[in-house]
């Protein structure tokens, strides 16, 4: 293994400089990983290292303009940044990573990351950051959806200094905002085209008061931005006591609890029954459980697919399976004849979040493309397929159209 590092390293070190694109299937993160268990290099001081998931490649820029990765939409190389590498990483994310200082060198400097779409869909990616032999550093998460030939741009402040925390931050404008808008609402990630014009007028009369330079009216603008943004989450989720906070009983939101709601609101409208997560909720709020309405402790009644689309959709093919455990979870390739057949499957998965108030979450999943499974996740804007949730899930619903449905 030593032998192996020391090798590539050696690649890393030397291959600066001689038009070497580095576009090999190079696992910079074993590499960078055992750099300070190598005698042979022990000078190293410091490093960042990158790791991008998605339809996206990607430029990495320092404060003196070198430059350092692959532009797609111009199909350009850059390999200037000294001892720097790029290339596609062991999990088939775009990797990037370089040494940033030998011996007892040092600097403060910033860099810009751009991201460039080469599809359309969520990307996630982090970066972390070594400023000292001992471990001090700091990492950072970028989440967001793109477009094909869009471009995303992050900025990072790094110094080998210590005593100077590293930051980073995304970019964003007027046109940067509306960019993630429509995707999002290209994606159905974000509800019905009603709510989507609504977020439009406002990000609007944000752009057209920045023109005029009125910073009090532009904040305020943005301040009602966010504030609808967490109309959905914030609401109460069913109309039932759900649990006691210091002794005062709360309700649920849709954002801690309605990830099945959430779900069947977008089946609903992708089969022309157009609703969002606020209608529907009102809607079983106002319903019996035998009409469709909320079950006992906040139980969604798949029923309701049915009741609300007055008959044309049927979600009666429900498969309960004992979640979380792992001798009765379900492959995706078990939906393959659902899917098929042009229907909707609605899965339930495993919450990434240990501290969740629910350990289970539901997603919808889409046909296999490429050998994945697209999803539709309405809690989680950060995952694009059901590998996501490592290709396993419980029960599941499937939603299809009834032969008399139009």
């Amino acid at each position: 293994m030593k032998r192996d590092v020391n090798l590539l390293l050696q690649q890393l070190l030397e291959g600066h400089g001689k038009g070497h694109k580095m576009r090999q299937n190079f696992f910079l993160a074993i590499l960078i990983s055992s750099l300070f268990a190598v005698d042979a290099f022990a000078q190293v001081h410091a490093y960042v290292q990158m790791d991008f998931q998605g339809p996206i490649e990607y430029v990495v820029t320092d404060s003196q303009g070198k430059k350092s990765g692959h532009d797609p939409i111009h199909n350009v190389y850059y390999d200037e940044i000294p001892y720097a590498g790029y290339g596609l990483g062991s999990n088939g994310g775009e990797e990037f990573g370089f040494i940033t200082a030998l011996k007892d060198n040092s600097f403060s400097t910033a860099y810009t990351v751009q991201l460039f779409g080469t599809g359309s869909g969520a990307f996630r990616g982090s970066i972390g950051m070594r400023q000292t032999r001992s471990g001090k550093g700091a990492s950072f998460d970028a989440t967001g959806v793109i477009d094909l030939n869009q471009t995303v741009t992050y900025i990072f402040r790094y110094s080998t200094d210590s005593t100077v925390t590293p930051t980073m931050m995304k970019v964003t404008n007027g046109s940067s905002l509306r960019q993630d808008l429509d995707n999002c609402f290209k994606l159905k990630r974000l509800g019905d085209e009603e709510f989507y014009n609504s977020l439009v007028q406002l990000l609007d009369n944000f752009n057209s008061d920045l023109a005029q330079q009125d910073s009090v009216k532009a904040r305020q603008e943005l301040e009602q931005f966010e504030d609808a943004l967490q109309v959905w989450a914030e609401s109460a989720y069913d109309h039932e006591i759900k649990r006691y906070k210091n002794g005062v009983p709360v309700h649920g939101t849709i954002g801690t609890e309605g990830s099945a709601l959430c779900e069947m609101a977008w089946v609903l409208s992708a089969y022309g029954h157009v609703i969002n997560p606020l209608q529907l909720n009102k809607w079983m709020n106002g319903k019996q459980y035998g009409d469709g309405g909320y079950g006992v402790g906040g139980e969604v009644n798949w029923d309701a697919i049915y009741d609300c689309s007055g008959g044309n959709l049927d979600a009666a093919d429900y498969h309960n399976a004992h979640f979380g455990n792992e001798a009765y979870s379900n492959a995706p390739s078990i939906l393959d004849g659902y899917l098929a057949d042009g229907d909707l499957v609605i899965v339930e998965v495993c919450d990434p979040d240990p501290n969740a108030n629910n350990p289970e979450c539901w997603v919808v999943v889409e046909p296999e493309a490429d050998g994945n499974y697209p999803i539709v996740d309405a809690k989680y804007s950060n995952t694009s397929n059901l590998n996501d949730y490592h290709n396993r899930f419980w029960s599941y619903v499937v939603v299809s159209m009834k032969s008399n449905g139009q």
